[in-house]
C-alpha cells in the first residue's frame, strides 16, 4: 500500500482512519505523512493533515517531535486552513519543548488575534496557548486579554472555548 494512493481515495473519515492505522507507530510512514503535508500537492497535503488527529494519541507526541519545528512553522506560512487547523489541533496534545515555545507563542497569538482566521483554528490555538501558560504563568494576562478582546460578536465555538479558558485563567492565575 502507498500512503499517497490511500490519501487520494475518497475524502472521508473512513479513509482518514485507514491512513492513520496504516501509519500506526511507524516512524518511516509518519515521516512520509509529514513530507506530503509540506509538499506541493495542496489537495493531498490537506488530506494528510487531516490524518494527524486520527493517529493514536499515545503515539503522536513521540512521532511528531522530530518534525515539530517544521509543523509549527507551517502556522506562519500561506497554507490552507485545513493544515493550520490540524497542526494547532495536534499541538493541543503535544509536548512543546522549551526551545520551540517562543515561536509557538508568537504564531499562536497571531492566529488567535486575527479575526479573519477560521474559528476552529482560533479555538484550538486558545488551548495551545493555555497549555503553554501552565508552564509560563506570566502569559496568563496576555492570553486573557486576547481572548476577551474578541468575545463579543464572535461565533458560538469561540465563545464556548473562550469562556472556559477565561474561567480557568481567572481561577488558576489571575485571582479573579
Amino acid at each position: 500500500m502507498n500512503l499517497i494512493t490511500l490519501l487520494q481515495k475518497e475524502r472521508s473519515k473512513k479513509t482518514c482512519i485507514e491512513a492513520a492505522n496504516y501509519i500506526g507507530n511507524s516512524k518511516e510512514r509518519f515521516a512520509e505523512l509529514i513530507e506530503i503535508i509540506i509538499g506541493k500537492d495542496l489537495e493531498t497535503a490537506n488530506r494528510a493533515a487531516w490524518v494527524i488527529p486520527s493517529i493514536n494519541d499515545k503515539n503522536i507526541d513521540q512521532l511528531i517531535q522530530p518534525y515539530l519545528k517544521t509543523m509549527i512553522e507551517l502556522l506562519n506560512q500561506p497554507v490552507h486552513d485545513a493544515i493550520k487547523r490540524n497542526v494547532v489541533r495536534m499541538l493541543q496534545f503535544t509536548t512543546i519543548p522549551k526551545k520551540l515555545q517562543g515561536i509557538t507563542l508568537e504564531y499562536c497569538f497571531q492566529l488567535l488575534n486575527n479575526p479573519k482566521e477560521a474559528v476552529a483554528i482560533r479555538v484550538f490555538t486558545m488551548t495551545v496557548l493555555y497549555n503553554l501558560t501552565l508552564q509560563e504563568p506570566d502569559l496568563a494576562h496576555e492570553l486573557y486579554d486576547s481572548i476577551e478582546m474578541h468575545m463579543e460578536g464572535t461565533l458560538p465555538g469561540y465563545k464556548s472555548r473562550g469562556g472556559k479558558i477565561l474561567n480557568a485563567l481567572a481561577k488558576n492565575f489571575l485571582n479573579k
